[in-house]
């Protein structure tokens, strides 16, 4: 199984020129925790949640709506070298790296054009699937050797 068996091929993305506030409303819109910054269609950096509550001055998540500090720009809060992965890599290695840095998505990129996002949901539902097929497999061996 390869990334691009289970990343979102057309993921909501941002600019460094948008406000925090637009990105929270996408992530919140879109159910994520990061959006992709695409900038000439390249991937420039990738914006989280706690991007964004650190660029707030003592922000928390449940007063952050009301907050002049969510006028600022994506850019200045962004993380500029994302982490990322190629749609042609086994799922386990980008799998592993979201499970070490607990990322709950990762860009995928053919050079710096984002091509589609990876999200832990589509990773686990990939790990569950296997599973069963071992548990299967496991479970035809035991019949056979009883019969």
């Amino acid at each position: 199984m390869q990334v691009a068996d289970r990343m979102d091929p057309n993921p909501v993305t941002i600019t460094p020129a948008d406000t925090l506030r637009q990105a929270l409303v996408l992530m919140q819109d879109d159910a994520r925790s990061s959006l992709p910054v695409i900038w000439n269609g390249w991937l420039v950096g990738v914006i989280t949640r706690d991007d964004i509550f650190e660029a707030i001055e003592g922000g928390t998540p449940g007063d952050v709506l009301g907050s002049n500090g969510l006028d600022a720009v994506v850019g200045e809060a962004m993380s500029a070298v994302p982490v990322v992965t190629q749609a042609d890599s086994p799922l386990s290695s980008p799998a592993v790296v979201m499970n070490v840095m607990d990322l709950d998505e990762l860009p995928v990129v053919d050079g710096k054009v984002l091509v589609g996002v990876l999200d832990r949901a589509s990773v686990m539902a990939e790990a569950i699937e296997a599973l069963r097929e071992v548990e299967r497999l496991n479970t035809w061996d035991a019949y056979r050797k009883a019969a």
